[in-house]
């Protein structure tokens, strides 16, 4: 943590969309990865009202960690689907709370550039409204134009950190 004060401890937000697909009845078993993610993604209505779900940025359990409360998203999909609102609804409102929470953790730690990467950034509609949320918050956004953002990004970024490494003596 101490070399990279602005690479927050993240962690897989690919499984939160695999819940909010499964709870839509969209896709209960991943045939692939990303497979329920795309579904939701699918799902979106474009138009109308932009209404996120809450996902809160609270403090985590160790020094200098925050970390996103999914707690109170999951409980609005779940009112918003006992409720009969539409899929297509809840698929947009879910990206939009996502957006919205990337460029509060953006805002938190003051960072100036903010690079988009991981695999759920395959996703166009998250995509283009996470880049939206920075940009109106003063955040220059960067995405990939060379190399996948997901696993294949990941891989090329060991590879050059292993390199550095290796000509570096492992420091």
């Amino acid at each position: 943590w101490q070399k990279m004060p602005y690479a927050p401890v993240t962690s897989s937000v690919g499984r939160l969309f695999d819940v909010v697909s499964s709870l839509l009845g969209l896709c209960q078993i991943n045939d692939y990865e990303g497979q329920a993610a795309m579904m939701l993604e699918w799902a979106i209505r474009p138009s109308g009202t932009r209404v996120p779900y809450h996902l809160p940025l609270v403090e985590g359990e160790s020094v200098r960690c925050q970390q996103l409360d999914w707690e109170p998203l999951v409980l609005e999909v779940l009112a918003d689907i006992s409720n009969g609102e539409h899929r297509e609804v809840i698929s947009k409102r879910f990206h939009d709370a996502l957006a919205v929470a990337i460029s509060a953790v953006a805002v938190s730690h003051a960072i100036p550039a903010v690079v988009l990467t991981g695999g759920c950034f395959q996703n166009e509609y998250l995509s283009e409204q996470t880049r939206l949320e920075l940009r109106n918050a003063g955040f220059r956004a960067y995405s990939h134009q060379r190399i996948p953002p997901g696993d294949g990004g990941l891989a090329v970024g060991q590879a050059i950190i292993g390199r550095r490494m290796a000509y570096s003596g492992g420091n």
